[in-house]
């Protein structure tokens, strides 16, 4: 099969994303054949640069769509998934982190002193919170191959809710562990870096789903 050209298909990020709430794939399929249809279209008569403004533009509109639809349809077997991937995923980031301050650690310990970028603990708090929010939100993503958006933010939120709730205990004293950044940062990047994440799993693993439109 000939590949479409690179003026004629859909950008892949935004293509993911129709494709990544886990929506009835009859569903899924028409409005992603449909989109590509126009976009080819809109390509060739108005340049692929406006193409792709409409059909973002178009990607975002649907979003809610195609929660609501995986919401309708989904059974208790999808949301044991999705919990599975989830705490999965939540395991991987407590590992990750760990690992992240431990190699820091070591090589501190080896240079002698700690390297100038990472002195300040508020730099190392945030580098190992982008790392392993969009680790995270690849492990979540190619766990939860039938939704991994939806995992994602099931995931996000979780740890949001975690964060928050250290946060709380920390202002009424329950507890005096160190923060080197807020709570509202760290929730922050995983909101951006959790999705990006999954994102880059589902492009790079081939998960977008083009609709052959009938001739």
């Amino acid at each position: 099969m000939t590949p479409l050209r690179d003026t004629s298909r859909p950008p892949r990020t935004w293509e993911a994303l129709l494709d990544g709430f886990g929506a009835s794939r009859p569903y899924a399929q028409d409005l992603i054949g449909d989109l590509a249809e126009e976009f080819a279209l809109r390509a060739e008569r108005d340049g692929r640069r406006s193409a792709r403004t409409w059909y973002r533009n178009q990607t975002l509109r649907s979003v809610p769509h195609l929660f609501i639809d995986w919401f309708r349809a989904a059974r208790r077997r999808d949301y044991a998934r999705v919990l599975t991937a989830v705490w999965i995923a939540y395991f991987c980031a407590i590992v990750i982190g760990v690992m992240a301050f431990a190699l820091l650690g070591s090589v501190t310990t080896t240079v002698g002193h700690p390297l100038p970028l990472f002195a300040n603990p508020a730099v190392i708090a945030f580098v190992v919170a982008m790392i392993g929010a969009l680790a995270c939100g690849y492990i979540v993503a190619a766990l939860s191959r039938d939704a991994p958006l939806i995992a994602t933010l099931a995931f996000v939120v979780l740890v949001s809710v975690i964060n928050l709730a250290g946060a709380a205990a920390a202002a009424l004293h329950l507890w005096n562990l160190p923060r080197p950044i807020s709570s509202i940062t760290v929730v922050a990047v995983w909101l951006v870096m959790g999705p990006s994440g999954a994102l880059l799993r589902m492009t790079t693993a081939g998960r977008e789903t083009v609709a052959v439109a009938e001739q």
